[in-house]
Order: C-alpha cells, then structure tokens, then sequence
C-alpha cells in the first residue's frame, strides 16, 4: 500500500487505478523475498500444483457488490429510479454506490460521502448541507443564512409532498 501513495491524487476513478496497480503487481511479484530467496513468481509456480480451488459462491456473501454513477448537474445520481444528492464540487465526477440491508453508502474514489436510507418513499432525496451549497452556488448566493434555511424548509417540504402524491396515483 506505501507504493501507491505516490500516486495520491494522480487518478480520478477506481478504473484509472487499475493499470497502476497491474504494473506494482508485476513489479512486486519479481522482486527477491529475503526470508524466500527467490520471487513470489517462482514460489507460486514451486506450489501451483499443490493448491486446490475454492468455491466462489461461499465468499459471495462477504463480498459487497458496488456500482458508478455519474453525478448530474444537479448534483445528484439516479440509483433505482431515486435520485440522491451530492454535494455540488462533485458534478462532472463518478460515485460508487455500495448498498447494504437498508442503506446506500456514496463514496468518491475512497472518500466517504454519505449515507442514504433506501426505505423511504421519496423519489428525491436531499442531505441539507447538499440542498444548502447547490443554493449558494447559484440561485442563492447572496441570501442571507436565514434567508436560505427558510427557501430550503420550503423547498424541502414541496418536494416531498410532490413525491408522496406521484406515489399515491400508482396505487
């Protein structure tokens, strides 16, 4: 892990990693082990016929599958026909979105975003601070803080009755 500190910041996705740590892995796997004398390499192929082979579906249940989705203009991202917001510095950007029992964790590259509860109802979901620094950006940048909570209460609570009665014709 200390060899890809050097390349901190120089990746934008998960995707760019990829053939940086391809190349460490050959590298690595070369190199003479002390305590071995020789190279993982050739250790492996001394072993190879000594390994058997594992069944992949009794790891699945450890294994947390994750997705990208791109950020819209609207600093949001549509997961299962609900859109989430994020804050606004990530438009443009790609979010991995790992969902697990009753929630949905947004990260960028590997920096935690947010939490989400996907049991709720609501077609949009806002985080406050996302809703409040989207107003700032444009709309709202010379309101005052009061000024702003007040829009956003309102706004807030629009789109959420707007939801429940989009909901309520589908029944």
């Amino acid at each position: 892990m200390n060899r890809l500190k050097a390349y901190y910041n120089e990746f934008d996705s998960i995707y760019d990693l990829y053939p940086i740590i391809e190349q460490l892995n050959i590298e690595i796997n070369n190199e003479i082990v002390q305590g071995l004398g020789e190279t993982p390499n050739k250790r492996f192929e001394k072993e190879k016929s000594t390994l058997t082979s594992v069944n992949l579906d009794l790891l699945e249940s450890y294994y947390i599958p994750t997705k990208e989705y791109k950020v819209s203009n609207e600093s949001m991202i549509t997961y299962k026909s609900k859109k989430y917001s994020v804050p606004p510095y990530l438009i443009g950007k790609n979010i991995t979105v790992k969902e697990c029992d009753s929630g949905i964790y947004l990260y960028y590259n590997t920096d935690f975003i947010c939490w989400y509860n996907t049991n709720e109802s609501l077609r949009l979901n806002y985080k406050t601070t996302h809703y409040k620094d989207i107003l700032k950006q444009d709309a709202f940048k010379n309101a005052s803080d009061d000024e702003l909570e007040a829009q956003i209460r309102r706004n807030l609570y629009i789109m959420d009755s707007i939801n429940i009665e989009e909901d309520n014709k589908d029944e």
